[in-house]
């Protein structure tokens, strides 16, 4: 690739944007939304705009727009890191969000009617979030996971991706094609990325590159201009990159998932890390309250439990719905029109059962009126799970492996090594938080090789330069 050609898609740098990795007005409480996100699942209810990436000391061009093509028509510009102090080379414009007041205050109306109109060209995520759950599910085990920072963070890699790589990972996503999907992507930003003082919903997208490789700058420009991505460059053997990368999600998850966070790291032969974190708070539009100070007995797949209890009960206005082999409950949180859904399966029916016949849209769209009881644990459910085995049973298997395709990204063969995913929903009366993010490695492919040892084999013990220590043949082990 071309040097000389390295910012024909990206625009002079403002300077103010490389003041810090996160946004002055967001306290780590209230997240810095650095990729205006992934939105909460996330993205980004206001004003999107197209970061621009520093080039210090690289050859000045013309800036023109990054292209929203599925692929460059020509040769794709090459693109270095840039020449920054730091770690951070761009990070999308802060957005200032409409605080609620009262229900009359014009303003936020209007903000939470232009969110509810963008939420319309949200694709259905009913397949891809009933498919995975059960992938997810694993004997007793509790399951929680983000189908918005997922859906987020394999969108941004679809964007890498070509040919089998990408149809795999529309199709699991339910999307037809790219464009779809980016519609479907922006409208999650715009619909679910909002603090209005009574619910937080954030999400915020990243992308760390390998400061030691080219990638294809139409591509940069346009996972950090469609998904709001800040944008970060380093050397994935420096230790303060990846502690960079492990605040970087501790901040955009509120603090609940700051032991996940400290477990990520970056491998040596890393190109690029995908991150997608949302973060999510509010208080339920009609409090609970304990059930006269005592506990529930929660009746659970490993035996009987005696756990703090909850109730509360809505004269009127409560929504429900009978279903088949099920029973549902809504309820609502804040004044942003979030809900928390409750699904019971009646005695006999499993979860699984339940979920194949679960569309949240027209349980949404269907549901009955009128006096509603709930009687519910307080709870606090984490996992941290590695979705590769997961992704491979919805049908995702190029990228983890030899035949990746990868080349809107970068030229050199390169594979998907990993896909960690961390969650934690808390529950009490008084409301919810919960928080998740998703990382996806991209690394330099050295080839596979799968090696058994199961028959007479020999080993060499070499010194600092090669010479042979010890050799040995095993024919036989005691």
């Amino acid at each position: 690739m071309n040097k000389d050609k390295i910012v024909e898609t990206i625009g002079d740098m403002d300077p103010e944007f490389v003041k810090e990795a996160r946004p002055k007005s967001r306290s780590r409480l209230a997240l810095r939304i650095g990729a205006a996100a992934a939105a909460v699942l996330m993205l980004a209810g206001a004003c999107f705009f197209v970061p621009k990436l520093i080039h210090n000391n690289l050859p000045q061009q013309e800036a023109q727009a990054p292209s929203v093509t599925d692929g460059p028509t020509a040769a794709p510009t090459a693109y270095p890191a840039p020449d920054i102090v730091g770690y951070l080379a761009a990070a999308p414009a802060e957005q200032s969000f409409v605080n609620y007041t009262d229900p009359a205050s014009e303003e936020w109306v209007k903000a939470l009617a232009e969110r509810v109109e963008a939420g319309g060209d949200i694709a259905p995520m009913d397949g891809f979030m009933r498919e995975l759950t059960l992938a997810l599910m694993d004997g007793d085990d509790n399951v929680v996971w983000s189908p918005a920072s997922v859906y987020m963070a394999l969108a941004m890699l679809a964007e890498c991706s070509d040919g089998n790589t990408r149809e795999e990972i529309l199709t699991a996503l339910g999307a037809d094609d790219m464009a779809s999907l980016r519609k479907s992507a922006a409208a999650l930003l715009a619909a679910d990325n909002y603090d209005d003082g009574t619910v937080t919903s954030l999400i915020a997208n990243s992308l760390w590159f390998n400061k030691e490789h080219y990638f294809n700058a139409d591509t940069v420009g346009r996972l950090a201009e469609l998904y709001r991505a800040s944008t970060y460059w380093g050397d994935p053997t420096d230790p303060d990159y990846e502690k960079e990368l492990q605040s970087w999600l501790k901040d955009n998850t509120g603090g609940l998932l700051d032991d996940s966070a400290d477990k990520i790291e970056m491998d040596p032969a890393m190109l690029l890390e995908i991150c997608s974190a949302v973060c999510f708070k509010g208080g339920w539009g009609e409090r609970f309250r304990n059930i006269w100070g005592t506990s529930l007995e929660f009746h659970g797949t490993s035996g009987d439990t005696s756990v703090p209890g909850m109730y509360k009960q809505v004269h009127e206005g409560g929504r429900f719905w009978y279903g088949d082999g099920y029973k549902a409950a809504i309820d609502t949180i804040g004044t942003s029109g979030n809900n928390m859904i409750y699904l019971l399966p009646n005695e006999g029916v499993s979860i699984e059962t339940m979920l194949k016949g679960i569309n949240i849209t027209w349980l949404l769209a269907h549901a009955k009126t009128g006096q509603l009881e709930i009687t519910a644990p307080k709870f606090d459910v984490s996992s941290d799970n590695d979705l590769i085995p997961a992704l491979r049973e919805i049908g995702i298997n190029d990228c983890f492996g030899p035949a990746a395709d990868l080349t809107q990204l970068t030229d050199e063969t390169a594979y998907v090594s990993e896909v960690r995913h961390s969650a934690r929903v808390t529950v009490d009366e008084n409301g919810i938080s919960a928080a998740a993010f998703t990382q996806v490695e991209l690394t330099l492919s050295m080839g596979e090789m799968s090696l058994t040892l199961d028959r007479p084999f020999v080993f060499i013990v070499t010194g600092v330069t090669g010479a042979p220590l010890f050799i040995g043949v095993v024919n036989n082990i005691a």
